[in-house]
């Protein structure tokens, strides 16, 4: 692997970022460091950003008393400054209403015609100006209403543009079950494979008379319909030639995407569809398809589902405020395993940042360096001792590669905590602070050297997640300089 591209969905504009929106960002980025510690910074590329056109935009721009830009431009650099306030370093920060993208987007678009993938035809059925989206009556509830927003799909009947999916479920479904589209977790792969037994038709590509959108280059009265459009910020931010940050040589770096993270509930549109297009564009290249879609799971608040009525929508920049960006990074990764649905207790955040990061990694931090500085006498044999425990810690640095590259992020965070755990333990059996200096050396030298390894460790481990941390108690601990070095408090206890 030479290159690693990897997505976020872009966010819609209708409300601000709020906790569900970070989660998966906040994966990303953990990712994205990892990726780029092992192929340098500029072998990565993270793309994230915002979806802005659509007919509910409007709706709620009209609401609001301002142009449907206007709106747009108010609420999308909410999402930059809070990726900012989180840590969360992305190479790209797409807006579909940037020039680019919408040249980017009638480009792709117009190719699909010219490959004689699309044909006009009349639509007839049930739209959700919720959802952007037509359902099935399958899809809707025992009232006949979507399942999501409460309210009775509207029948419409119109002329639209068709993609022929019908011409690439065939080979889709063959690169689904080869794996050549990894889809994971493997529950997912198998949701998707069911898609099929339910029957696929050809979906709309555009709609008509939607003012705020992408107009079809060769039909005016039809925009490029806002979720197709969402998915192609994929190709454009890497591919249109005025893309920014790439340069002309940069313009095939990255393509294929290697990786698309998302949350469950669109699974259908980016591994059928979104895949089936990419092969109408590239005249059946399955190299030009991403390589793994990982759909994670739906969560709950307090065991309750979000919501703006309940009152338990979370907002990110607020645990900024209360746990510091590191404290906020960890307490939304730790919950429950990524890809698994699961529950966030908000309610034991400030208990379990004590406990996890103030008591166990920040206390383990400060009682080790300490000690270190008081009972330490020879640092010569003492960074022998770390070197040689050092690479004892090569089988553990290996199965944290491993996991990283399976995605799983929950698990690797637990293993830190558990390393956290039995090194205190380690301490308080071994008590290193009781014994003489001058006639125990060598046996303090062994107990803090081996903690001191362990520690290091953990730091390598939490770069991706904690960043700020890692890099404090690399500081810190100053292999194999001189003296162990006192910083600050790395977390605070919360009261």
């Amino acid at each position: 692997m030479d290159k690693f591209y990897l997505t976020t969905p872009i966010y819609y504009v209708n409300a601000k970022p709020h906790i569900g929106h970070a989660y998966t960002t906040l994966a990303a980025d953990v990712l994205t460091r990892h990726y780029r510690r092992q192929l340098g910074r500029e072998a990565v590329f993270f793309l994230t950003g915002t979806d802005e056109h659509g007919a509910k935009i409007a709706e709620a721009a009209q609401a609001a008393g301002m142009s449907s830009q206007q709106f747009c431009d108010q609420i999308a650099p909410l999402f930059a400054a809070t990726w900012r306030e989180l840590n969360i370093e992305y190479s790209q920060f797409i807006r579909t209403t940037n020039s680019y993208h919408m040249q980017g987007a009638q480009q792709f678009i117009s190719q699909l015609k010219s490959q004689g993938a699309l044909y006009e035809g009349d639509y007839c059925g049930l739209y959700c100006t919720g959802c952007e989206s037509f359902l099935t009556e399958r899809q809707l509830d025992e009232r006949g209403f979507c399942p999501d927003h409460k309210k009775p799909p509207q029948k419409v009947t119109e002329k639209n543009w068709f993609f022929k999916l019908s011409d690439y479920l065939p080979q889709i479904k063959i690169l689904i079950e080869n794996d050549e589209i990894k889809i994971s977790p493997p529950v997912r792969k198998q949701e998707v494979l069911g898609l099929f037994k339910q029957g696929i038709e050809d979906f709309s590509v555009s709609r008509p008379q939607v003012e705020w959108g992408i107009p079809l280059p060769w039909d005016k009265e039809q925009t490029i319909y806002v979720w197709v459009e969402a998915l192609l910020n994929y190709w454009t931010a890497v591919q249109h030639n005025s893309a920014p940050g790439l340069g002309t040589e940069g313009l095939d770096k990255f393509w294929p995407p290697d990786l698309h993270l998302m949350a469950k509930d669109i699974i259908k549109f980016h591994c059928l569809f979104w895949p089936a297009m990419l092969l109408a564009y590239y005249k059946n290249d399955p190299r030009q398809l991403p390589r793994q879609i990982f759909a994670h799971g739906f969560f709950t608040i307090n065991g309750e589902k979000m919501s703006k009525t309940l009152g338990n929508v979370i907002d990110p920049s607020q645990l900024v405020h209360d746990y510091g960006d590191d404290g906020a990074r960890y307490l939304i990764l730790s919950q429950f395993p990524f890809g698994s649905d699961g529950d966030i207790e908000a309610s034991r955040f400030k208990e379990k940042f004590n406990a996890d990061l103030a008591n166990g990694i920040g206390n383990l931090v400060s009682r080790t360096t300490h000690l270190c500085l008081k009972q330490i006498n020879d640092w010569a044999d003492f960074w022998s001792i770390v070197q040689q425990k050092l690479p004892k810690q090569q089988p553990a640095w290996n199965h944290y590669q491993t996991l990283m590259s399976e995605l799983k992020l929950y698990d690797v965070l637990k293993e830190i905590m558990q390393l956290a755990k039995e090194n205190d333990q380690l301490l308080a059996s071994e008590k290193p602070w009781s014994l003489d200096a001058t006639v125990k050396q060598e046996q303090i030298i062994g107990v803090l050297g081996r903690v001191t390894a362990a520690i290091d460790l953990m730091a390598r481990e939490l770069a991706p997640f904690l960043p700020k941390t890692a890099e404090k108690i690399t500081a810190m601990l100053n292999i194999p300089n001189q003296k162990i070095t006192l910083g600050s408090s790395l977390f605070p206890k919360v009261t």
